[in-house]
């Protein structure tokens, strides 16, 4: 065998050892060292706890700009209503209150008469006071004394914003079958003096005008009020008195003289159900010394309808909301004016 050929062989045979050696050669082994994983309760809880605060927060920061006037609004609202059913509660108690009240007989809501006007002011001055629309001078020889009127009833407001003008009548009154209800009859009145032409330089006369009316309404459980129903005393310078002011010497007015001369003043007493008509009221009054009665009827619709019995009618609109009366002059004030007396 040649050596070339030998060489070769003995080659192979080497390489063939080799390779078998490679692939049959086990491979080593890596050896992993393994922990069994465990969370304790008080790990998962504290996870828990940080995962909530951290969605509260992102939660704040995406709605906490809209949140704010929303919770803020919610809480305003709470604190109406609140306030809303306490106001309720004693407007509730209050018109209870004003149900049951019964006036006493005879007792004066408004007076014109100066001379009794003084005395009721001089002896009750918390409970009475000069009309809030009085404009008359003040005559330094002899004062003028204006109306006055009750201040209150002895019953809760239930409206003490509107309701400053005195009530004449304050009760309940029904239709046959039908429900109490409160009705209340204020007293309007102004009055002023004007100054007439001086005639004479040694006096001044003034007109003394004063008007006078009833506003009647009905008022429901919940403080809703009807329309108004008025009925107005006299047209304006029917009654009208007159003050003059006469000065003493030259030019001294300060220790003058002042003459009244009065007519068509009225005293209004407090009104009183019918006994024998729940629906029907009457309201005592006297002018110029004579007695006179106005009547009062509830209707339908929450309508008060008012009349003077001793009075005339010259006008009347077409609902019947507003009424004007004329009442007879007394002999004394017929008299005077025909004597010539202004």
């Amino acid at each position: 065998m040649p050596l070339f050929a030998c060489s070769r062989a003995i080659f192979h045979c080497g390489a063939q050892h080799r390779a078998a050696d490679f692939i049959f050669m086990p491979e080593p082994q890596l050896d992993y060292e393994q922990h069994a994983g465990f969370v304790s309760r008080k790990q998962y809880r504290r996870l828990m706890a940080l995962t909530l605060l951290n969605t509260i927060l992102l939660a704040g920061f995406v709605i906490g700009p809209t949140i704010g006037p929303m919770v803020r609004s919610q809480w305003r609202q709470f604190q109406e209503r609140r306030e809303q059913r306490r106001v309720e509660k004693q407007q509730a108690a209050a018109i209870a209150a004003a149900k049951a009240y019964v006036a006493p007989v005879g007792q004066v809501i408004y007076d014109e008469h100066p001379d009794s006007a003084a005395k009721l002011l001089a002896a009750d001055p918390a409970h009475y006071r000069i009309i809030r629309q009085a404009r008359t001078p003040y005559f330094a020889p002899r004062p003028w004394q204006p109306p006055v009127e009750l201040t209150h009833l002895p019953v809760s407001p239930w409206n003490a914003a509107n309701d400053m003008a005195p009530a004449a009548f304050l009760g309940t009154l029904s239709l046959p079958s039908g429900p109490k209800k409160l009705v209340v009859i204020y007293v309007q009145s102004s009055q002023r003096m004007q100054e007439e032409k001086q005639l004479l330089a040694d006096h001044q006369l003034f007109r003394i005008e004063t008007n006078r009316g009833l506003i009647a309404r009905v008022i429901s459980d919940l403080g809703a009020r009807s329309p108004s129903t008025m009925l107005q005393i006299g047209r304006p310078g029917w009654f009208s008195s007159s003050a003059t002011w006469t000065r003493n010497g030259e030019n001294d007015w300060e220790h003058g003289k002042v003459d009244f001369d009065m007519s068509g003043l009225m005293r209004i007493y407090a009104g009183q159900v019918d006994p024998a008509d729940p629906a029907h009221f009457t309201i005592a009054y006297d002018c110029d010394g004579q007695r006179g009665t106005i009547d009062g009827w509830l209707r339908t619709n929450d309508r008060i309808e008012m009349a003077l019995r001793e009075g005339t009618v010259v006008h009347k609109d077409p609902q019947g909301r507003a009424s004007v009366w004329e009442l007879p002059k007394s002999p004394a004030t017929r008299a005077a004016r025909a004597s010539g007396i202004p």
